[in-house]
């Protein structure tokens, strides 16, 4: 199979793993990446919840949300067809010839996308057990890669919707299938398996799209680390606690450098701040009106707390136009950069991000003074969550670039 570029764009720097992956020595995938591709861990035994993707049309970040229940089945393998690490058995080539051809008509757009997530379903249905962030993330980006589901020209408001009907089709199906418990909070409709964060770039638009947490910069000029301020507030709070611990004698800091003798066996911090993790999903994707109070901050009640603390994330329900972020990308733009949460500080080379990275962990690797985090790092992991890094160049000469396979 032969194709060109259809865009005048490179993947400099791809880089995923997992937090209970063992990435001391990275090895991030460049330049002539399969496209299209989905990235998940080297590891085949990964839990990774992050993925990334890489078509002709787009270059996405996915952060797959951890399951606060306790009926997680992070214990549980997953299948050989969501851990390896370029899964281009749903990523046909041929996706992209059929994008040419592809028509707008919504019955058979609708029906695509649900035979999609059928075959998605099935595929891991009787192969093994998945966490449902790692479900949500598989699902969505097998859909960015088929670009008769995911069209090139489509707004951020056009695939949004698209990827919440595969996402919720998709869920569906689990839930009528699903007699083996896989995904066993699937049943409770208000803790559905969600990517809490998306951030993409659309070469056919030329726009950078963010929901939900993730990071991005572009050149040296403009940076934009994604927050929560849920998350900020639990953070706040599980911090707090263990400090009250220390205080308190509960547990001791005997050597700050030393992971081994500073992480207690019981993170109680966390324990703190776990219903509250378990129930901020009733922030997510609600619709607030605009103040018009000039006394904001003064403001109290449900309201107030929906518009301070309300966040969009992908999980199946409709996703309200105040989460959404669109950045244009200027015409002397070089590179953008984009990343998950898991990279407190993006610095315009994945080396810069991961030193700076260790280092905060050596110097904090409960998370909870100079990285403050809703967790820290737990024992057997090498981070406190799962990491991405895409790095790519804009505006390249595409006669010089071809694919072969």
């Amino acid at each position: 199979t032969h194709h060109s570029r259809t865009s005048n764009w490179r993947v400099i720097e791809s880089f995923t793993c997992g937090k209970s992956d063992s990435c001391n020595e990275y090895s991030p995938s460049s330049n002539d990446a399969p496209s299209p591709s989905i990235f998940h861990s080297n590891n085949r035994s990964s839990r990774n919840e992050d993925a990334i993707v890489i078509t002709p049309h787009f270059a996405v970040v996915l952060d797959g949300v951890t399951d606060k229940s306790s009926a997680s089945s992070h214990n549980s393998s997953l299948s050989s067809a969501s851990q390896s690490s370029s899964c281009d058995t749903s990523c046909d080539l041929q996706n992209k010839n059929n994008a040419a051809n592809n028509t707008a008509d919504t019955s058979q757009h609708r029906e695509k996308k649900k035979e999609k997530s059928k075959q998605s379903s099935n595929e891991q249905g009787n192969e093994g057990k998945e966490s449902p962030g790692r479900f949500a993330s598989r699902i969505l980006s097998e859909a960015f890669c088929d670009a008769s589901i995911v069209q090139p020209n489509m707004t951020f408001r056009e695939v949004l919707d698209v990827l919440t009907d595969v996402l919720d089709d998709g869920i569906r199906r689990k839930q009528q299938q699903n007699n083996d418990d896989s995904i066993p909070f699937l049943k409770l409709q208000s803790k559905r398996p969600a990517v809490g964060a998306v951030v993409a770039y659309s070469a056919s638009r030329r726009e950078l799209w963010r929901l939900g947490d993730g990071s991005y910069r572009i050149d040296d000029t403009h940076l934009s680390l994604g927050h929560k301020a849920i998350d900020e507030l639990t953070a706040h709070v599980r911090s707090v606690r263990l400090e009250m611990a220390l205080l308190s004698g509960e547990f001791s800091l005997t050597d700050e450098n030393d992971l081994e003798t500073t992480q207690p066996k019981k993170d109680i911090g966390r324990d703190c701040i776990l219903p509250l993790l378990q129930n901020q999903h009733v922030f997510c994707n609600v619709a607030v009106e605009e103040s018009n109070d000039d006394n904001e901050e003064e403001e109290i009640g449900e309201k107030a707390l929906k518009r301070k603390y309300g966040y969009g994330c992908l999980n199946g329900t409709y996703i309200p136009d105040q989460y959404l972020e669109i950045i244009p990308i200027p015409l002397n733009a070089r590179e953008i950069v984009m990343a998950s949460d898991g990279y407190p500080c993006v610095e315009n080379t994945l080396e810069k991000s991961e030193k700076v990275l260790q280092q905060l962990l050596k110097e904090d690797p409960l998370c909870f003074r100079t990285n403050k985090s809703t967790k820290g790092i737990m024992n057997g992991n090498s981070s406190f969550d799962d990491r991405s890094y895409l790095r790519i160049a804009l505006n390249i000469d595409n006669t010089k670039n071809s694919c072969q396979t």
